[in-house]
């Protein structure tokens, strides 16, 4: 009996060794390809969503994940779109609404992508009242 467990105690320090020196160093979790959802209300209620306001708080929600936007080549940009409109009849140059129907988009809800040479990262921003609702999601 004193055999088995002495074999059995040896095996186990064995095999904990081997979980801490070669696989905890070795694990690499799968990143997240969806991120948190950032709230933020608003003092007034606008009509529908403006492309600078669901620019701004994009940007605002990728600052607030730890994301470099700005100008320099290396900082995440936004890229062009435009092939939706406003509900104000302006061309979306950034913001892509969502699709409600044939020809016809959501005044309220669309995405935003932003790249830089090593990522792409889209920012969904959706106005619920005063509620406005950001989520970043990266590429596949």
């Amino acid at each position: 009996m004193l055999k088995y467990l002495a074999a059995f105690s040896v095996g186990f320090v064995c095999a904990s060794a081997l979980f801490i020196f070669v696989i905890v160093p070795n694990y690499h979790p799968i990143p997240r390809r969806v991120y948190p959802r950032h709230y933020y209300e608003l003092s007034e209620q606008p009509k529908f969503l403006t492309e600078e306001l669901a620019i701004a708080k994009a940007r605002e929600t990728l600052t607030l994940e730890g994301q470099v936007v700005g100008p320099d080549q290396y900082d995440l940009h936004p890229v062009p779109d435009g092939h939706t409109k406003a509900p104000d009849g302006r061309i979306d140059q950034f913001l892509s609404r969502n699709a409600i129907g044939p020809n016809e988009f959501s005044p309220n809800r669309g995405s935003i992508m932003f790249t830089n040479p090593s990522a792409t990262r889209y920012v969904s921003v959706e106005l619920d009242g005063r509620i406005l609702v950001c989520q970043t999601a990266l590429d596949k």
